[in-house]
């Protein structure tokens, strides 16, 4: 058989809407979206003076949608950098703490 990507994606969210509606009656699916990627931040000075590990924040497989806290003891200017996979994605800097 061949499977046409458009047909597949159009029969996949008939199923979804279906399986969330009352006025079908379709065999209930269970599934969840994961992350296909890891996601970490690490903290370092904005001087270079110091570096904090590298913590993971989402681990691969884990569900979407989820929040994290993080909770920083610092009276100097920092800079926070989240990687996906250990590759750099974006960086963020918080100033005017001194």
């Amino acid at each position: 058989q061949h499977l046409n990507g458009e047909e597949a994606a159009a029969m996949g969210a008939a199923l979804v809407a279906a399986n969330f509606s009352s006025s079908f009656r379709v065999k209930k699916i269970f599934f969840s979206d994961l992350t296909a990627h890891s996601y970490a931040v690490q903290v370092t000075a904005l001087d270079g003076s110091w570096e904090k590990n590298l913590t993971t924040l989402y681990p691969v497989g884990a569900p979407l949608g989820g929040k994290k806290k993080l909770s920083f003891n610092l009276e100097e200017d920092f800079m926070v950098k989240l990687f996906e996979d250990d590759i750099l994605v974006s960086e963020y800097t918080v100033s005017g703490l001194k």
